[in-house]
Order: C-alpha cells, then structure tokens, then sequence
C-alpha cells in the first residue's frame, strides 16, 4: 500500500472544490489505478483542448 497527499488546482491555479469536478476526478483516479484508463491518451486529449482554447486567445495577425 502507498500512501499520499496531493494538493489540486485548476487550471488557473485556483481551488478545485466543486463537487461535481471532484467526483469525475475519483472516477478517473479510479479508472487508471484499474487499467480502464490510458493516461497517456487522455493527458494529450486534455491537453489539445487546452491548448486549441488558449491559441483561440492570442491570436496574432500576420504582419507583411
């Protein structure tokens, strides 16, 4: 058995409290403990979405 302590933020560095987040963070937990869940996969899944959200952000016209 091993045991931890892991402190959590959002995105923004914020506090990642809501229940519902929370709950679906359990289930993925649980999901690659069990090998239901290829982290691999969903660490680049997650992270297209974040980046395709930010380059939506700074969007830099061309210059001639």
């Amino acid at each position: 058995m091993a045991l931890d302590t892991f402190w959590i933020q959002d995105a923004a560095g914020g506090t990642f409290d809501a229940p519902h987040r929370l709950a679906r963070l359990a289930v993925l937990i649980e999901q690659a403990l069990s090998g239901r869940l290829r982290v691999d996969a969903e660490i680049h899944r997650m992270s297209k979405a974040l980046i395709g959200r930010r380059m939506r952000a700074i969007h830099v016209p061309p210059r001639w």
